[in-house]
């Protein structure tokens, strides 16, 4: 895990020993954004890098090993970074605060981003919203992304990022879900490990299937909180963990709630939905706010959770018991966490600090 206390500091920590293993020391604002470069076949071979963005608009990839910048990019516009995402293993999608995105090559090797090419996302100066999420599929061959901006979703169905690409003529589809309080109506979305058309969304109550190669909404309601002051918050896709586990034993779907419960969700033979569910603030835990969910990169059903405390929790789903257990904790004392990404099961990475 790592965190930043608005230093922009970088704390990681092994979640399997519980300890601080490595603090990183660079960037000038407080961190905003984290994630881990795609992991190689060997982690002894090659290492583990990690991508950083903070307010003033800076992106940093570094060595964890050796705790060094390799390299380092300013966005054009200096805005606070939002979100990044891996197109292919060659290039890394960054988005601002402002919805600007540009595209450079995966290890930062050059300063500037590839040629003219842009998502259609920025927003206008008027709009409340700001990019939530950003999320490619790893099934399709076209790059297929999703953008989450509050009141919409947006869904790009195949994508050209080569030097000289502006991103005219991408298959694009907006689901808009107008807001009516000036909240966000769409929270988080998810392409599906099993069926390479459906993208997962989430509004406030329920949870939604659209299948983006046709532009259909397959279910408005695939699943939906019995409870309706029980909002969703995020998604996480579901896939086998190892060669043994079958697709029909696995639940399709998980989620995690304003109720403060992650849940694995099943389809049943009758056609209705069941759920297994389980309170991650646990009985041990001083905090009981949560700041952030994620999901390993590697293993769909390891979670780490982040407190407002700076502690942090990692939960596994036992598929063979359909149970969720609290596998380890470690406490650490931080401002107002706020960010944080996994890779395998080693290693967690987090970012704490006041969200711009």
């Amino acid at each position: 895990s790592s965190y930043c206390h608005g230093s922009g500091d970088v704390f990681l920590v092994d979640m399997n020993s519980m300890q601080l293993v490595q603090t990183l020391h660079g960037h000038n604002a407080p961190v905003t954004c984290v994630q881990w470069k795609p992991p190689p076949a060997s982690y002894l071979q090659h290492g583990l890098f990690l991508i950083t963005g903070d307010r003033g608009g800076a992106v940093a990839i570094w060595d964890v090993a050796e705790g060094v910048v390799l390299n380092s990019i300013q966005v054009p516009n200096s805005q606070p970074i939002h979100a990044f995402s891996y197109l292919a293993k060659q290039h890394l999608l960054v988005v601002t605060r402002d919805g600007s995105n540009f595209v450079y090559d995966s290890h930062l090797v050059g300063k500037e981003p590839f040629g003219e090419f842009e998502f259609p996302v920025r927003t206008e100066p008027t709009d409340s919203f700001v990019p939530l999420r950003v999320c490619t599929s790893k099934l399709s061959s076209t790059q297929a992304s999703c953008f989450v901006l509050g009141d919409r979703l947006r869904v790009i169905g195949s994508l050209e990022t080569a030097p000289g690409k502006s991103g005219v003529g991408l298959q694009m589809k907006d689901l808009v879900y107008d807001s009516e309080d000036g909240h966000e109506t769409v929270l988080d979305a998810t392409f599906s490990e099993a069926h390479e058309d459906v993208l997962y969304f989430a509004t406030r109550n329920s949870v939604g299937a659209y299948d983006w190669k046709t532009g259909l909404l397959l279910n408005e309601q695939v699943l939906w909180h019995t409870k309706s002051d029980v909002e969703f918050r995020r998604l996480f896709s579901s896939s086998p963990s190892s060669w043994t586990e079958g697709y029909q034993e696995l639940p399709f779907l998980y989620s995690f709630g304003t109720d403060q419960r992650l849940c694995a969700w099943y389809n049943s033979q009758k056609e209705k939905v069941t759920t297994v569910s389980a309170d991650v603030r646990g009985a041990r835990i001083v905090s009981k706010t949560v700041s952030n969910v994620v999901q390993s990169r590697t293993t769909a059903n390891l979670f780490a959770v982040i407190f407002a405390d700076g502690s942090v929790a990692r939960w596994r789903y036992l598929v063979e018991r359909r149970r969720w257990s609290l596998e380890g904790f470690f406490s650490f004392a931080l401002l107002k966490p706020t960010r944080l990404c996994v890779v395998g099961d080693q290693y967690r990475l987090l970012r704490a600090g006041k969200w711009p």
